[in-house]
């Protein structure tokens, strides 16, 4: 997120990420009910966060949605900037050896439960 910030009247922006905080991840995954305190606080930061940002750096586009919908958050001040890679940067990489050349799976990304690995590690097998 890039919010303005200011220190003795000079201004300049701030890049803060909220991934950690986005309390809706705690909701979804049964750690948290929507009426936790504790979620009721991040939430409240979320917001004060997202109204006192010039612009907000999302990851995914579906985000914008939640951000627009749940907090009423113009569509102008969010810009996605998707996560992603440049594939003909890796078109020289071989398999390694005694691999199937036919299938094979590359993941580069976190490693959290959020993430279900579990599902490409089965798909795999």
């Amino acid at each position: 997120m890039v919010e303005s910030c200011s220190v003795r009247d000079i201004r300049f922006l701030c890049l803060r990420s909220t991934k950690v905080l986005w309390p809706q991840v705690l909701v979804d995954m049964g750690r948290m009910r929507e009426a936790h305190p504790v979620v009721k606080l991040l939430r409240a930061l979320e917001l004060f966060l997202y109204r006192k940002s010039d612009r907000i750096v999302i990851l995914g586009n579906q985000m914008k949605d939640y951000i627009t919908s749940r907090y009423n958050i113009s569509e102008e001040k969010i810009v996605w900037i998707p996560n992603g890679v440049e594939l003909t940067r890796f078109s020289s990489i071989t398999p390694p050896k005694g691999s199937n050349p036919e299938f094979l799976v590359m993941y580069l990304g976190a490693h959290s439960a959020t993430n279900a690995l579990h599902v490409l590690v089965e798909a795999a097998l």
